[in-house]
């Protein structure tokens, strides 16, 4: 016997049919009922996933229409695929693409207002010392420096 595993089974096939060779009907039937219920439950674990892609609740409105009778792959894709076909319903832009579209604005907005705003920081006395002996303000340059010898001779 060879180990097959189907896309959406999870027991294995060799499994199915050492039950069917070692009893008889009803653990066969038995044995199906396991691996069908199994099938439809992993296909709704896939089937959450593609409903939400396509952006359809399959509880209500169009969403619950194509639910009951949709049997076909369960993808995003797939789900996609027949919802346009069947009802014309197109899958909206991704979310994502619009929050990024929002952020890219944003920072543009920041960097605008960031380059045409100067600072409103004072000027460090070192910079205002510097310009004032260039503009030859040697009063205001010696304050400055008597202001630093003070603070550096200072105790604490």
């Amino acid at each position: 016997m060879t180990t097959e595993m189907n896309e959406t089974e999870a027991t294995p096939i060799e499994d199915v049919a050492d039950e069917a060779s070692e009893s008889g009907p009803k653990e066969l039937r038995d044995a199906l009922k396991r691996t069908q219920k199994e099938n439809a439950e992993l296909r709704e674990i896939l089937m959450e996933d593609a409903w939400a892609k396509v952006g359809l609740d399959p509880s209500v409105g169009l969403g619950k229409a194509i639910a009951k009778e949709y049997k076909g792959k369960p993808t995003a894709d797939a789900l996609a695929q027949y919802a346009a076909e069947e009802y014309g319903h197109n899958v909206p832009e991704a979310p994502e693409n619009e929050v990024q579209t929002q952020v890219d604005h944003g920072t543009a907005i920041q960097d605008r207002v960031q380059s045409a705003s100067q600072s409103v920081v004072p000027n460090a006395p070192e910079e205002t010392r510097r310009k004032a002996e260039a503009e030859g303000d040697w009063e205001t340059a010696g304050r400055i420096k008597a202001d630093k010898l003070r603070k550096m001779l200072r105790p604490g």
